[in-house]
C-alpha cells in the first residue's frame, strides 16, 4: 500500500458512551460495523449504555485491513481452542495422578493396619455376570438361591443386592448389618432401648404398634391424614428397616450376654412352641441379672417352625443354634450334618418350658424345669374335674352361654343388678386351653359376686328361664340353674382356689426375682390346702366345708406335693433350693411344709448343704491376705407389687417365724466371718416385702462373690409367661384377617420390639 494511502487513511475510531464509562471499538466488518467493547468493571449502569456504530460504508479503502483482520481474529480462535484442550487435558492428567497417589496411599495406610481395602459385604453372597466386550457388570447371581435362579440386574451399586437379601434371606441380610456395623457398634451391658433414626421412624412405628406392614386400615389414615402430601414408604423398604433394626438389637443382647460371660455368670433361657393359621414359631427368651442386679428378659428367637416336624430332635438343634447366634455357647455342624462344637447346653444355667413332652424331651441335656404356673393349672384341673365339683362349673358356663346368646335375657339380668345395686355386665366366658383354668376362676368369682341378681333373675322370669332358647350344647337355661347346695360348692371354690390364683400371680412375673419364690408359695400353698388347715374367705373362717368340696381340695394337695415334692427330681429340686437360700427373705427355710410335707426330711438342711457345695465348687475365691472392712450404706427398697408374699404367707394361724430386719448393710471383719457365704449367713433375714433385688444391690459391694452367684441362680425364670406375652404380639400381628406377614418377618419385628 503507497505510503501516501497509509497516511491518508483515518485513524481508529473510539467513541465514549454517553452512559457510562467503558470504551467501545469499532471496526469494519462484513457489510455493518464490528463493535468490540472494553467495559469498566466498576461501571454498573455501563451494560444500558447507547452504543454507537460505523457503518462500513463510512471507512473506504479498508478492504484489505479488514480482510487482515478476520484471518487474524479465526486464527487467535483457533489458537485458543487448542490451548483450553490441552489444558482440560494437562488437569485430567493432573487429577489421575492425584487420585492414583491417594489410592496408593490409603492403600500402604492400610496395609500397615493389616486391613484390606473396604468392600460391601454384600458381594459375598452373589455371582457376578460381565459384558464380554466392556468387562462391566450387568448382573448378578445369589449364591443362596442357587445357580439356576433368575440374575438380578446390577444398577452401579449394591441397592438392588440388598433388596434381594431382605426380601428373600432375611437372617443372611440381618448378618450382613451386623457384619458391617463391625467395630462402630458400641459395646454395652443393657438388653434394651435404642431410638430409631429417622430414616427408620416409620418402621420403629410399626414395630411398637405391632401391625402388618401392609396394614389396610393405617394405609388409610395415612391417605386421610396427609392428603397425598406425604407418602409413607413401601412395604419393602419398611421391610429393611425392621431387619436392619432387628440386627442392632440381636447386637444389644450379644453385648450384654458377652459382658455376662466374661463376669463368669451363666444366663437362663425360657421357650415355647406357638402355633396359628398355617405359622408356627418357636419362641426363646434369655434372662439375666446385671451388675445393679436388674433383670433382663430379651428375645433370643422367634424361630420359624412350620417346616419341620415338632419332635425333640428338632427343638433340640433349633434351641442350639439360636443360642449359638446370640453367642451362647458354640455349635457347629459339617457339611455330613455331624455336630463338630456343642457347648450351649454348658452355658446356659437352667431352662423353663412347658409341660409338653416335645420341649422336654428337646431340652433334656439342659439343667432345667417345668413352668411352674403349667404345673400349678394341672393341679387346680384335678380339683375342677372332681366329682360334684365339676358339675357346678359346668352349669356356669351353660348359663354364661345363655346370657351371651339370648339379647332379652342379657336386658333382664342388667334391669336385676340394678335393682340389686350392682354393676351391669356379663359373665366372662370361659375360653380355657387344655391346660388353663384362669377364665373358669373369672367366671366363679362374677357368679358369686353377681348371686343376688341371678336369684332374682331366676325368680321374677320363670317362663324366660324355663322355656329360653337353648344353648349351643343343646341344653336350655332351667338345665344349668344352680340350686342351694351348688352355689355353696361354689362359694367354697372360689376360696380355696383364691390361694392358687394368688400363688400363680405371684409366679408369673418376668420383671423381678421368680425362682426363688417357687417352694416358699407352693409350699404355703400346700400348708393352706391339708384338709387339718381351716379355710378363709370373705375375711372368715369358712363353715364346715361341703363333702364334694372336701374331696376335691384333698385332690389339690395329694396333687401338689406329688409334683413339688414327692416326684420332684432332686436336679430340679437344687435350683430351687439354692436360690431360695440366696433370696435373704427366705434363707432360713421357715415355711411348714418343709417338716410336714418334703419326703420327710428336712429340706432346709438339704438346701443349705446344696448352697454350700455350689459357692464352695464354682464361687468361693482363694483367700486373701488382709481381709478388709467394708460398710456399706442403707438405700430405700422397692417393694413387689401387690399381691405380695409377705401377705400371702402372713396368717395369723402360721408358726413363729423368725422376726424380719429392716434393709441394711453391716459391717464385718476377718474375725468375725472368714468367706461371703459366712457372712451371709450372719446377715438377719429380711422383711418379706423386701425385693431381693434391692437387697443384693445394697449388698454386694460387701459380698462381692456371693453376689455373682445370687445374679446366675436367682435370674432363673420359674414361668413361660414371658413367650406367652411374646406370643400374644404373634397373634396380634397374624389373625383371621391378617395373614400377610411371613414367620421370617414376624421374628424380626419381635427381635427389634422385645429388645
Amino acid at each position: 500500500m503507497p505510503a501516501a494511502a497509509v497516511a491518508a487513511r483515518p485513524a481508529r475510531v473510539t467513541r465514549r458512551s454517553r452512559k457510562g464509562s467503558g470504551s467501545v471499538v469499532l471496526v469494519a466488518q462484513g457489510k455493518g460495523a464490528v463493535k468490540r467493547t472494553q467495559k469498566n468493571p466498576y461501571d454498573i449502569a455501563g451494560s444500558n449504555a447507547a452504543d454507537t456504530w460505523e457503518p462500513e460504508e463510512s471507512l473506504p479503502g479498508y478492504a484489505t485491513e479488514i480482510e487482515e483482520f478476520r484471518e487474524s481474529q479465526a486464527l487467535t480462535l483457533e489458537a485458543n481452542q487448542r490451548k483450553v484442550e490441552s489444558e482440560k487435558k494437562e488437569a485430567a492428567r493432573l487429577k489421575r495422578e492425584r487420585e492414583v497417589n491417594e489410592e496408593e496411599a490409603s492403600d500402604l495406610v492400610e496395609a500397615k493396619k493389616g486391613k484390606t481395602k473396604r468392600r460391601s459385604l454384600a458381594w459375598d453372597h452373589f455371582w457376578v455376570k460381565k459384558d464380554d466386550d466392556t468387562d462391566k457388570i450387568t448382573a448378578v447371581v445369589c449364591k443362596l438361591c442357587g445357580p439356576l435362579s433368575e440374575s438380578i440386574p446390577y444398577s452401579g451399586n449394591t441397592s438392588n443386592l440388598r433388596s434381594h437379601l431382605a426380601h428373600s434371606h432375611k437372617d443372611a441380610f440381618c448378618k450382613l448389618c451386623i457384619d458391617e456395623k463391625g467395630d462402630k457398634w458400641p459395646p454395652g451391658d443393657s438388653g434394651c432401648g435404642g431410638d430409631a433414626s429417622s430414616g427408620t421412624l416409620p418402621s420403629a412405628g410399626t414395630i411398637s404398634a405391632m401391625l402388618p406392614k401392609s396394614d389396610t386400615e393405617l394405609k388409610d389414615i395415612f391417605h386421610y391424614i396427609f392428603q397425598g402430601s406425604y407418602t409413607p414408604p413401601g412395604y419393602n423398604t419398611v421391610v429393611q428397616h425392621i431387619l436392619e433394626l432387628s440386627a442392632e438389637a440381636s447386637l444389644r443382647v450379644q453385648d450384654a450376654l458377652a459382658v455376662l460371660f466374661k463376669e463368669g455368670i451363666l444366663p437362663s433361657i425360657a421357650g415355647d412352641i406357638w402355633s396359628q393359621g398355617g405359622i408356627a414359631i418357636f419362641g426363646i427368651l434369655v434372662y439375666w441379672l446385671d451388675r445393679d442386679f436388674e433383670l433382663h428378659e430379651s428375645l433370643v428367637s422367634a424361630f420359624p417352625f412350620s417346616d419341620v416336624r415338632h419332635n425333640g430332635v428338632e427343638i433340640s438343634k433349633a434351641t442350639k443354634v439360636a443360642c449359638a447366634k446370640m453367642g451362647i455357647g458354640r455349635y457347629e455342624v459339617g457339611d455330613d450334618d455331624v455336630v463338630k462344637v456343642d457347648t450351649v447346653a454348658a452355658n446356659v444355667h437352667c431352662t423353663a418350658s412347658d409341660s409338653a413332652s416335645n420341649i422336654v424331651s428337646g431340652w433334656g441335656e439342659f439343667d432345667g424345669h417345668e413352668c411352674n404356673c403349667h404345673l400349678l393349672a394341672l393341679s387346680v384341673l384335678a380339683y375342677l374335674k372332681a366329682e360334684g365339683v365339676s358339675k357346678c362349673f359346668k352349669k356356669l358356663r351353660g348359663m354364661t352361654g345363655h346370657f351371651h346368646h339370648s339379647v332379652i335375657g342379657l336386658k333382664l339380668l342388667h334391669a336385676c343388678q340394678a335393682r340389686s345395686s350392682l354393676k351391669s355386665s356379663s359373665p366372662p366366658q370361659d375360653n380355657d386351653t387344655r391346660s388353663g383354668w384362669g377364665g373358669a376362676f373369672k367366671q366363679v368369682n362374677w357368679f358369686i359376686e353377681n348371686e343376688a341378681a341371678i336369684q332374682l333373675y331366676d325368680i321374677e322370669n320363670p317362663r324366660k328361664a324355663a322355656t329360653a332358647a337353648p344353648n349351643p350344647d343343646g341344653n336350655v337355661y332351667r338345665d344349668h340353674k344352680q340350686v342351694d347346695v351348688e352355689w355353696d360348692i361354689l362359694r367354697e371354690s372360689r376360696a380355696i382356689l383364691a390361694s392358687a390364683r394368688t400363688c400363680v400371680d405371684l409366679l408369673q412375673g418376668t420383671k423381678y426375682v421368680t425362682s426363688s419364690l417357687v417352694l416358699p408359695l407352693i409350699g404355703h400353698l400346700a400348708y393352706k390346702l391339708h384338709k387339718d388347715t381351716a379355710v378363709k374367705f370373705e375375711g372368715e373362717l369358712a363353715p364346715i366345708l361341703n363333702e364334694d368340696v372336701k374331696a376335691a381340695r384333698e385332690i389339690l394337695h395329694k396333687d401338689i406335693c406329688k409334683r413339688y415334692f414327692n416326684d420332684f427330681m432332686d436336679c430340679k429340686l437344687e435350683d430351687f433350693c439354692v436360690a431360695t437360700f440366696l433370696d435373704p427373705r427366705c434363707k432360713h427355710f421357715t415355711f411348714k411344709y418343709v417338716t410336714r410335707w418334703a419326703r420327710g426330711t428336712l429340706t432346709a438342711e438339704r438346701a443349705k448343704a446344696w448352697a454350700k457345695g455350689a459357692w464352695d465348687g464354682d464361687w468361693k475365691p482363694k483367700p486373701l491376705e488382709v481381709d478388709a472392712v467394708v460398710v456399706t450404706p442403707s438405700i430405700q427398697t422397692r417393694k413387689v407389687g401387690k399381691p405380695s408374699v409377705a401377705s400371702f404367707l402372713d396368717d395369723s394361724d402360721e408358726e413363729e417365724m423368725l422376726e424380719p430386719n429392716e434393709l441394711s448393710a453391716d459391717t464385718f471383719t476377718s474375725s468375725s466371718a472368714s468367706d461371703d457365704f459366712s457372712k451371709y449367713m450372719a446377715l438377719p433375714v429380711a422383711s418379706g416385702d423386701v425385693n431381693p433385688s434391692d437387697w443384693w444391690r445394697v449388698h454386694g459391694a460387701i459380698l462381692p462373690d456371693l453376689a455373682k452367684m445370687a445374679r446366675q441362680f436367682l435370674a432363673a425364670p420359674a414361668n413361660t409367661a414371658g413367650v406367652e406375652r411374646a406370643f400374644s404380639a404373634c397373634g396380634q400381628m397374624h389373625s383371621d384377617l391378617r395373614k400377610c406377614l411371613s414367620e421370617g418377618t414376624i421374628e424380626h419385628t419381635l427381635m427389634a420390639a422385645m429388645n
